[in-house]
């Protein structure tokens, strides 16, 4: 496939390798040389916008293999990342803005829980804590806030392949869980947005299937699962976000997700505001490679995507901006 001149903004300056920009804080001061990469993970990070300007985003990563720490960075800081203390995951975490804070979700290291922590600056972090006390997963949870409501959902324990939910107004308590998209499976964790009419949320199907699937929720139902993008497939959990979150055409959904099987290229798919799917695009092979599923941000009223990834040949954690309207 042949690939259009497209415009790319570099989220760090740390090169290394052809083409290749790990995360990497911006200096301080021009007498300062930052390290070229944070630090190093073994799955899909957390990326959230801290005041949606530049230099003010953070990700939120687990450890390489067989680290189970939670580190988190923001951008424009010239450090080392820092530690979440007291927590420990086996699989990547999740970010959402709700009244203010910034939360954020993981599965427990040391079994299914679902625990939670939040920040107001992206540095000092509230203690963990334990919610949705009758659930639990094998996967990575996923958050999204819509209107005064903050959602969580996941896939359930070990070969439990549905999807449950749960929602909390205050950020604080949490109700039961409940089946999120009844008649839906994943073998994977699902990922969720807010939208103008509500959240969506997508995920790969159970088991081999390899296909993608989504649904909308509004607040009190969900739709019936369709296929996404059906020239398309994943042998990880899809990232799901919308380009506009704050114009006129928010209820359209772009999926990033890597190839199926070993195929480690990461493609992209978009559904219009019509309802209708473009056919899946491969992203430049010469910046993105990935063994698990990458992450996916968009923000503000622009039209730029924040992707961060593993990378295929080792633990690095890589990150870049890319402009929807060059056509991906």
């Amino acid at each position: 496939m042949k690939f259009r001149s497209r415009r790319v903004r570099l989220l760090t300056l740390g090169i290394v390798g052809p083409m290749m920009l790990a995360f990497a804080p911006a200096p301080a001061s021009a007498k300062e040389t930052c390290p070229p990469v944070v630090g190093e993970t073994s799955d899909r990070p957390a990326l959230a916008w801290l005041k949606r300007l530049p230099n003010e985003q953070l990700v939120v990563y687990r450890g390489k293999p067989g680290d189970n720490s939670l580190y988190f960075t923001k951008f424009g800081y010239c450090g080392a990342p820092g530690q979440l203390p007291g927590a420990s995951t086996s699989h990547g975490p999740a970010l959402a803005w709700f009244a203010g804070r910034l939360y954020l979700a993981w599965k427990d290291a040391g079994g299914g829980a679902i625990m939670l922590s939040s920040t107001s600056d992206g540095i000092s972090w509230a203690p963990p804590r334990h919610i949705v006390q009758d659930g639990g997963t094998s996967s990575a949870p996923t958050m999204a806030a819509y209107r005064d409501t903050l959602y969580i959902a996941w896939k359930g324990i070990n070969d439990d392949q549905r999807m449950f939910m749960s929602w909390s107004l205050d950020g604080f308590n949490f109700g039961p869980q409940q089946q999120a998209v009844p008649d839906a499976g994943t073998s994977d964790g699902p990922s969720m947005v807010s939208t103008k009419s509500g959240i969506a949320m997508a995920w790969k199907g159970v088991h081999d299937d390899q296909r993608m699937f989504y649904s909308r929720y509004n607040g009190w139902s969900w739709a019936p699962q369709l296929q996404a993008a059906p020239d398309a497939g994943t042998s990880h959990g899809p990232s799901l976000t919308t380009t506009l979150p704050d114009s006129d055409y928010s209820d359209d959904l772009r999926l990033v997700y890597k190839g199926v099987f070993d195929d480690v290229r990461v493609f992209t798919a978009y559904l219009n505001p019509h309802g209708q799917w473009i056919a899946q695009e491969e992203l430049p092979r010469d910046y993105f490679e990935s063994n698990t599923g990458p992450a996916a941000l968009g923000y503000g009223d622009s039209t730029n995507v924040m992707i961060g990834w593993k990378g295929s040949r080792d633990n690095t954690l890589y990150g870049r901006f890319w402009n929807v309207r060059d056509r991906w």
